[in-house]
């Protein structure tokens, strides 16, 4: 499986798509073959050393995908699923191994594209936490979005 990782902190030349054997999955485990992984400004932090990790390492924390291989405590999860995560380092990948307690189901009666369903995961979850956790927004208020270019910007506007 083909995989982009990184041995030393940088910017995006440090980069690299390494072929590797796709692991199997330990006990607690899917092996879920990628559609698309989200690309995320914590990313770049990793990348840059900011949020260190042991090197070398994978990159990419979140990502829609298909199981196609299960460890044995697979939990309500089978072979076929269409599911989503938001951590699991290495997602940059082919393939993925993404412990089960991660992994969320995608209900069949959910039709949208995975490109329609992606920008939801992380993007989504924070605008929703900054106008509901962070600060209960209601409709007499008066919002100021600084950067409607980004993900979360662009949720939020919307």
């Amino acid at each position: 499986m083909r995989s982009i990782t990184f041995s030393s902190c940088g910017d995006s030349s440090v980069l690299q798509i390494v072929e590797s054997k796709t692991a199997e999955p330990t006990a607690d485990q899917a092996l879920v073959k990628v559609a698309l992984a989200g690309v995320n400004f914590i990313d770049v932090y990793h990348r840059r050393g900011q949020y260190p990790l042991s090197l070398p390492s994978g990159i990419g924390l979140e990502g829609i995908g298909e199981i196609v291989s299960l460890g044995k405590a697979s939990g309500d999860f089978k072979v076929g699923d269409r599911v989503f995560w938001t951590s699991a380092l290495g997602s940059y990948a082919q393939f993925v191994n993404v412990s089960i307690d991660q992994l969320t189901l995608i209900d069949s009666k959910i039709t949208q594209s995975d490109e329609q369903l992606l920008p939801l995961l992380l993007q989504g979850m924070t605008a929703h936490y900054l106008v509901n956790s962070s600060y209960a927004v209601t409709d007499n208020d008066l919002a100021l979005v600084t950067a409607a270019a980004g993900g979360v910007g662009q949720i939020l506007v919307q």
